[in-house]
């Protein structure tokens, strides 16, 4: 093997194991988009962990409201990557109806899974509630309005909910494989100039 295949080989392995090996996750932004809301300040996401089955104490993501654009931000750190177990969504304590149009789940800049309000506050993507009067969708609408109420409302996120969470970290994984390919490719024509 002369030392051009040797040279090639190892390119090659680096710029597989550049791709292949998870060095950093991005966080997962969870981004809620309201049409209506009166009381739009403390907004919670709890979660537990394998390590700590429960919700409470430090274990809760303040939602970044930004009115401008009718957006609730709840960013979760990329430490939580794949060991969230349980997901909470915490609603300012007033008696308001919250109007909610979409829901997207973002990592690395990217929209993993984009939902309307109708589908995520589904059966499907919540197991219980508290303090919330009710959850209703007009017919032919994506829009849906959850009436709260009470001192402590909030929605419990169901396990299929969690699984979609835990499943959008970002490794970068597209993006490496494009810089690797860059690269390789750079390399490729380099050679192949060289040799014409």
């Amino acid at each position: 093997m002369n030392k051009k295949k040797i040279l090639y080989a190892v390119i090659a392995i680096f710029l597989i194991a550049f791709c292949v090996i998870p060095f950093h996750s991005s966080n997962c932004i969870v981004r809620l988009h309201y049409s209506d809301i009166d009381e739009a300040d403390s907004f919670y996401l709890l979660y537990a962990t394998k390590e700590e089955a429960e919700f409470g104490g430090d274990k809760l993501i303040e939602g970044v409201v930004n009115p401008d654009r009718h957006v609730i931000e709840f960013i979760i750190p990329s430490e939580l990557s794949g060991d969230i177990t349980a997901l909470r969504l915490d609603f300012p304590v007033a008696d308001q109806a919250v109007s909610l149009d979409s829901v997207f789940v973002l990592a690395g800049s990217i929209v993993r899974k984009s939902y309307g309000a109708n589908v995520f506050f589904s059966p499907k993507y919540y197991s219980g509630t508290n303090g919330i009067d009710a959850i209703q969708t007009p017919q032919t609408e994506i829009e849906t309005y959850i009436l709260t109420s009470g001192t402590d409302p909030y929605i419990v996120l169901s396990d299929e909910a969690v699984k979609v969470i835990n499943r959008s970290f970002s490794s970068f994984f597209v993006t490496k494989l494009l810089i690797s390919l860059f690269i390789g490719g750079c390399i490729f024509l380099y050679h192949k100039e060289k040799r014409s």
